[in-house]
């Protein structure tokens, strides 16, 4: 049984993966997957439907993705599956009316599609969004048969919901998947085991699937995918460890504690782009004048007109993680 708090860390982590840059990103939560049966379904989908509409999201920017959406969304449209959701950006677009034309012009706008695909096996099951990297502001809800309150939940992972989520034909990919369990329940290795994707995240964003590459883990298509819908090879393993299968990566705080990532509560763009410099620098020298610069050209910000700034730094003042330009 979840608690309150843990179902509404569930929403928080599963949306701030979806909507941080309009899902253009292959670490993006895109399906959500739940037992028909579960007693706390109703529950949950309060909280989500209240939060699809309330969290910010960045615009999908990715070439393409939009054309894509509506093609992805045609069979579900004509199904009655498919329900746009007024959300907002995580940014304000009243000041900038170059911006909002170019949205305008591109068909980005400032909302959410859920697309409920239906049981697999059953009828009006669809899986058209589910089979298709969508990379964009798009999320698939599915319902596996069963998951009521008589049914161990190792037995169910492993018997019904294990095989379905490896099934290629509905689901596209198998670079990553959360696994959310509540702290009543104990999560087998054996489920761990059978998972044919490359990173399970616990109870954590996917991201962290990506960001452990990094540490010596492995981001890629499962070595058993063998229609390569996520691709052939992959980055990370710089220990070299042979026949690796994949990473597991667990949140060990659990879902009491305040999700790791939250859209709610992003860090000040400057601190983002303190982190990259950092990040991105060959050594403590040079990240260290990469900083004081950083912080220089932030404080000219708040004390020069922003035609001044523009005209001394032009394009060079803004990092990956400052726009517009204000700290």
């Amino acid at each position: 049984v979840y608690t309150e708090k843990e179902l509404k860390n569930i929403v928080t982590t599963f949306l701030t993966t979806r909507k941080t840059n309009g899902g253009s990103n292959c670490l993006s939560s895109q399906s959500l997957v739940l037992p028909k049966e579960w007693k706390q379904k109703a529950q949950f989908r309060k909280l989500f439907d209240e939060a699809v509409a309330t969290m910010p999201q960045d615009p999908a920017y990715y070439p393409g993705v939009i054309e894509k959406g509506k093609k992805l969304l045609s069979s579900h449209e004509k199904q009655g599956q498919a329900t746009v959701v007024q959300s907002r950006f995580s940014f304000a677009l009243d000041d900038d009316p170059d911006l909002r034309l170019e949205f305008a012009q591109q068909g980005i706008t400032d909302t959410i599609v859920v697309v409920e695909c239906g049981t697999p096996g059953e009828e009006g099951f669809n899986k058209d969004l589910l089979a298709s990297e969508a990379f964009s502001a798009l999320i698939a809800i599915v319902e596996f048969p069963g998951g009521g309150e008589d049914q161990d939940p190792t037995d169910y992972l492993l018997n019904t919901a294990v095989p379905l989520l490896n099934d290629k034909n509905i689901f596209f990919g198998s670079l990553v998947c959360n696994l959310m369990h509540p702290k009543t329940v104990e999560l087998s290795n054996d489920v761990l085991a059978a998972l044919r994707y490359s990173s399970v995240c616990i109870n954590t964003s996917t991201a962290f699937g990506y960001g452990v590459s990094a540490k010596g883990g492995r981001w890629g298509g499962h070595a058993m995918e063998y229609s390569h819908q996520s691709g052939r090879s992959y980055i990370g393993n710089c220990y070299g460890l042979k026949r690796m299968d994949k990473c597991v990566v667990q949140y060990t705080a659990g879902l009491e504690a305040a999700p790791v990532t939250d859209s709610n509560n992003m860090p000040p763009p400057i601190v983002l782009d303190a982190v990259h410099i950092s990040m991105m620098t060959d050594s403590f020298a040079s990240a260290t004048i990469s900083l004081l610069c950083l912080f220089f050209v932030r404080f000219l910000q708040l004390i020069l007109p922003q035609p001044v700034i523009a005209i001394l730094f032009g394009d060079k003042l803004t990092g990956p993680y400052m726009s517009p330009m204000t700290p």
